[in-house]
């Protein structure tokens, strides 16, 4: 082989090498995660639904109620891996059910009307796209708590009876950059979907194990236990 080919075939090697690389990265990229964010709390196995309480009318239209826990219950159903997830929609229809002019059903109440042992429970507080009504400034509020109803306390943030008021606090908003390309006449509708599409991900990552990359994104196939 003359000189010119053996130089051809050390770049070929080096090109190849570096090809590699980049591959065994990219592989090293899914499988570790630059950042883990620990689930908060981990939820146990047992039919569970998720329900939004908005009965002082923060989240409208109503189908963004459906959308937000419709969200929570795929992250629980898919990353949590929790087999026995009861429709959200079911608890919904039994809360207007057993709700009566005089009082309002209990949290407890609806869960075991839908077969639920256990209730991720969703209180929204504030449901918001601006503040002076000018300015886009979107911010939703929730507490969020989770009841073991066999047991007849509530899990998470603390363990004490069903109804107590405290919570674990949660507030989502849309990233500035996200925001920018969202804002303008007649767009408060998508910030309204936008928000509800980030509250449905955020509280329902909060009983799941995530990792993000360098860059922020999230990475895919990070094990829940």
């Amino acid at each position: 082989m003359n000189r010119t080919g053996w130089i051809m075939l050390c770049v070929g090697a080096v090109l190849s090498l570096m090809s590699g690389c980049n591959i065994a990265g990219a592989l090293e990229r899914v499988t570790s995660p630059d950042r883990t964010v620990e689930a908060r709390y981990v939820l146990a196995d047992v039919p569970t639904v998720v329900f939004l309480d908005d009965r002082r009318n923060q989240i409208n239209p109503v189908r963004l109620r459906r959308e937000i826990v419709d969200e929570v219950t795929q992250i629980l159903t898919v990353e949590g891996k929790l087999n026995d997830m009861i429709s959200p929609r079911d608890a919904m229809a039994a809360a207007r059910r057993l709700d009566t002019a005089r009082e309002t059903v209990g949290v407890d109440r609806v869960g075991r009307a839908v077969g639920a042992q256990q209730v991720v429970y969703i209180e929204a507080i504030a449901f918001r796209i601006t503040q002076d009504g000018l300015m886009p400034d979107p911010a939703a509020f929730f507490n969020i708590r989770v009841l073991d109803l066999d047991a007849g306390r509530r899990v998470f943030p603390t363990e004490d009876g069903l109804q107590q008021t405290g919570g674990y606090h949660i507030q989502v908003s849309i990233p500035r950059q996200e925001l920018a390309t969202l804002s303008g006449t007649g767009n408060a509708s998508k910030l309204r979907q936008v928000l509800a599409q980030r509250a449905g991900d955020e509280i329902g990552r909060l009983f799941v194990r995530t990792g993000y990359g360098a860059g922020g994104e999230r990475l895919m196939n990070i094990e829940n236990q």
